[in-house]
C-alpha cells in the first residue's frame, strides 16, 4: 500500500504532533524532541517563485531596450516607456524630497532595489 503523509510512512524516530497542530517532530537522541527542516512547496512560495519570474521578465525586457535602443536620441515607448515613468517618479517625487537634495543621489539606487 501507499501511504501519503500519513504516521505509517515516516521513519521511525518522526511522529505527528497534535500539540502543535499535527506537524512533524522528531525524537532526538537525548529524549527531546524537535521540528525538522520544513522545505515543502506551499501556496506561499509558488507566490513568490511567480512574482520572481514576473520581475525577472519586466526588468529583462527593460534592459533588452537599453542594450539596443539609443536612450540618448529616442525615448522608450509602450511597456518600456511605462516602467520608466514609473522609476522616475519614485525617484524624482519620493526620494529626492524624502532623502534631501543633497544626498538623494548616493541613496537612490539602494532605495530603488528596496522599492522593487
Amino acid at each position: 500500500e501507499w501511504y501519503v503523509g500519513t504516521a505509517k510512512n515516516l521513519p521511525k524516530q518522526f511522529f505527528f504532533d497534535e500539540e502543535h497542530h499535527g506537524k512533524i517532530y522528531e525524537h532526538v537522541g537525548n529524549g527531546e524532541t524537535a521540528r525538522p527542516i520544513d522545505l515543502s512547496i506551499t501556496k506561499v512560495v509558488v507566490q513568490i517563485w511567480i512574482v520572481v519570474v514576473v520581475l525577472i521578465l519586466v526588468f529583462l525586457s527593460c534592459a533588452k531596450w537599453y542594450k539596443n535602443g539609443d536612450e540618448k536620441t529616442e525615448t522608450p515607448k509602450g511597456f518600456v516607456g511605462v516602467m520608466e515613468m514609473f522609476v522616475m517618479t519614485i525617484h524624482d517625487d519620493l526620494i529626492r524630497p524624502s532623502v534631501g537634495e543633497k544626498n538623494y543621489q548616493r541613496f537612490a539606487p539602494y532605495l530603488l532595489t528596496v522599492f522593487f
